[in-house]
């Protein structure tokens, strides 16, 4: 038996003991023995651990969303946000109360009633383990949402879409594959997110929004239905962006189980988490001739799940309703090493947060040991060893990879073997990126002595998905007036920033400007393919579009090199930038600032075998740790 088995059962055997007035005027109403007095005990044991959103503004903010009278797909990002602003001006700001602090006696009764009254008609009640029935049907709240009565609601609502089914994993599959297909998946938070989680009706009104907020209405659904159901989480990716990923799990009759729908799946497998840590390419996509690897996967360190009993075991302070579940995913390998001293106190096991630096995942604590080691961990991510210092962590080793193929490697970095290493980028490139610059392939440079091109030359064609800025030498002489970019037959995705060169009469290079000429584009949208962002795209509703320049009357200069670059996220090098780039030996240590003066960067004396860290001291936070091997940018 667990440790987090073994706690449930000695909070229920030992429930109640200390009874404050909320419990007296619960527990009156549950004569013991019986179970529904077991059910009020566990929910009060817990309850003291439990906090959640309310305030006026809340319910105003509510109330207009249920009374707007338009389709539900009317309310879109923008009008959820309008009103949420419109409430939020006029209100109190919402605040976070503990569930001990003032909540009504009926609340918790009208909860157990209703949930035993569903319970009694449930189809495999008596299948399910009562410790299962505590922790993954009975809770009241999901996480710190306001308290509203859902159960009923909800129930009556998506009953009938499982009405006569006997399995309860089948249940929950139809509940899933129903909620995900009416649900639009949101990557961006709403403004009133920011300041309250939003309970399960006001979800099911909205049926939009991030993964967290899917999965709590799915659960919430599922445990209406008496479906034991638990929320399952990554903190964050271990090698991208700074959020992670949650998703809803049935955990089985008995409670050890996590049965996963991916995203291209209709019935839930065991540990199905390969899937949601997808990046998916369109077609296959060969980085062997790159300058830096594709990444394919987002990775994951460790897998969490939300509890509503406390678990004393977990070491995140006010996190102790979280329960480390990576092994029941299949996470088998563990991160071992030792230290030439004896260790006494916290120890970290860390993985480094995009933009941040390292951030503590799992703690444990050695009592004289020179031993570490830490159990169920993610492979292909890099982790560092840590214990608590006064002013944070202090590392016990260089950087430590678990690779794929379940070897260490420890970053030591060599000061006496340095590389003259190239950049591009300051952090990983998914592969979906890739895709979108297959989009621009066909796409054609041109320039003509009439401004309808009714006769023109090329100067170059994309024929290789580009990755970043690209730079091309053009060898052909065609002095010309006019120059443009032409999108391939029937796309409407244009370049995300064009720019052109040509030499002066001392031999200097000189970009190209004269004025804007476009085709099929609205005039804002052909403006940002010369308008100096690399985050901003052109496109079209209309296809076959193209934009270019007039380089006006009298003059035909001649382009001797053009810089192009596709829909992208902006994390190259860009010039005119500052950065810096840092190793790690023990710390991080700068091997210098540098104002970038074209499309890469050039670091000599660089480490072998060394951890590095490139950083943008002039814009963005999206910056990852990487190797460099092979003349290649290798993210972690």
């Amino acid at each position: 038996m667990n440790i987090f088995r073994l706690f449930l059962l000695i909070s229920l055997s030992s429930s109640c003991t200390f009874q404050t007035q909320l419990e007296k005027n619960v527990l009156k109403q549950f004569p013991a023995p019986s179970r529904q007095r077991e059910a009020a005990c566990y929910l009060l044991d817990h309850l003291p651990y439990h906090s959640a959103y309310e305030g006026e503004v809340i319910e105003r903010f509510s109330r207009d969303i249920s009374d707007y009278e338009g389709s539900y797909s009317n309310l879109n990002p923008k009008l959820i946000d309008s009103i949420w602003y419109a409430v939020s001006s006029a209100a109190p700001a919402p605040c976070i109360a503990p569930h001990d602090g003032g909540m009504a006696p009926d609340f918790i009764i009208d909860h157990v009633r209703t949930v035993f009254a569903q319970w009694d008609r449930c189809a495999w009640k008596d299948s399910l383990d009562f410790d299962v029935f505590c922790e993954y049907i009975l809770p009241y709240s999901i996480q710190n949402e306001p308290l509203t009565e859902w159960r009923t609601i909800l129930h009556d609502k998506y009953y009938p879409l499982i009405e006569g089914i006997a399995c309860p994993k089948e249940a929950f599959d139809v509940i899933y594959n129903h909620i995900y297909a009416g649900f639009d998946q949101e990557d961006r938070t709403f403004a009133f997110t920011v300041n309250f989680t939003p309970d399960p009706l006001l979800t099911d009104k909205l049926m939009r929004g991030t993964c967290d907020i899917r999965t709590s209405l799915i659960v919430a659904v599922a445990r209406s239905l008496c479906i034991p159901v638990a929320y399952d989480f990554v903190k964050y990716w271990a090698n991208f962006s700074t959020r992670g990923h949650s998703w809803p799990v049935y955990v089985g009759t008995k409670g050890k189980n996590a049965y996963v729908l991916s995203t291209y799946d209709s019935v839930s497998r065991e540990r199905n988490i390969h899937e949601i840590g997808l990046f998916r390419l369109k077609q296959p996509f060969n980085d062997t001739e790159t300058v830096f690897k594709l990444d394919s996967l987002k990775k994951i360190a460790k897998i969490f799940r939300f509890t509503f009993a406390v678990n004393p075991t977990t070491p995140f302070g006010n996190e102790n309703l979280y329960v480390d579940v990576s092994l029941m995913y299949g996470f088998a390998d563990r991160i071992e090493w030792f230290t030439d001293r004896n260790i006494y106190g916290k120890v970290h096991l860390c993985t480094f947060m995009t933009g941040e630096g390292w951030v503590s995942i799992s703690t444990q604590t050695l009592s004289g040991s020179s031993r570490i080691s830490f159990e169920a961990v993610g492979r292909d991510v890099t982790y560092l060893l840590a214990e608590s210092g006064q002013e944070g962590l202090i590392p016990l080793a260089n950087p430590i990879t678990l690779h794929r193929d379940g070897s260490l490697q420890c970053w030591n970095p060599d000061t006496s073997n340095t590389d003259t290493v190239v950049l591009y980028r300051k952090y990983m490139l998914r592969t979906t990126w890739a895709d979108r610059g297959r989009d621009v392939i066909g796409t054609t440079f041109e320039v003509s002595d009439t401004e309808d091109f009714r006769r023109y030359e090329v100067l170059h064609t994309i024929q290789i998905p580009p990755l970043g800025v690209i730079s091309v030498e053009i060898n052909k002489q065609h002095p010309a007036r006019y120059i443009r970019t032409k999108v391939p037959l029937g796309t409407r995705r244009g370049l995300s920033e064009i720019a052109f060169f040509a030499m002066d009469e001392t031999g200097r290079e000189i970009e190209l400007r004269g004025e804007l000429i476009y085709d099929k584009y609205l005039p804002e949208d052909a403006a940002k393919a010369i308008d100096r962002s690399y985050l901003s795209s052109t496109y079209s509703r209309i296809v076959d579009c193209w934009v270019g320049y007039d380089f006006g009357s009298g003059k035909t200069p001649t382009v001797t090199r053009i810089e192009y670059c596709p829909w992208n996220d902006g994390n190259m090098i860009e010039r005119g930038d500052r950065y810096e780039l840092l190793y790690y030996d023990m710390g991080w240590h700068s091997l210098g600032q540098k104002v970038a003066d074209g499309i890469t960067l050039e670091y000599c004396d660089v480490p072998a075998v060394a951890m590095l860290w490139l950083r943008n001291l002039t814009k963005g936070h999206e910056e990852r740790i990487f190797t460099y091997q092979g003349g290649k940018q290798i993210w972690w």
